[in-house]
């Protein structure tokens, strides 16, 4: 997903690009058509990016429930170190 979306960030922006060199229209209906297809491609890959941002908030919790399980274990590592041995 994270290719995909990056390949088509990448092509709105040439078509953007080449769209304003080559326009042979006014530059504000140049503007207006460019505008329109901009938003109608934001809505279109939306979905794509809140998917993206839940597995990205999924690794997230996953990665802060290790660390905390790293902590606590390193903690009772260090109290069992502690002690002196019997």
């Amino acid at each position: 997903m994270a290719s995909s979306g990056k390949y088509l960030l990448i092509g709105m922006a040439a078509g953007a690009v080449a769209g304003l060199l080559l326009a042979p229209d006014k530059g504000e209906n140049t503007r207006k058509v460019l505008k329109d297809k901009f938003n109608q491609s934001a809505q279109d890959i939306g979905p794509e990016i809140q998917h993206f941002s839940k597995q990205v908030n999924t690794l997230l919790d996953k990665v802060n429930a290790f660390m905390q399980e790293y902590k606590e274990a390193k903690s009772s590592q260090m109290v069992s170190e502690s002690q002196p041995n019997q």
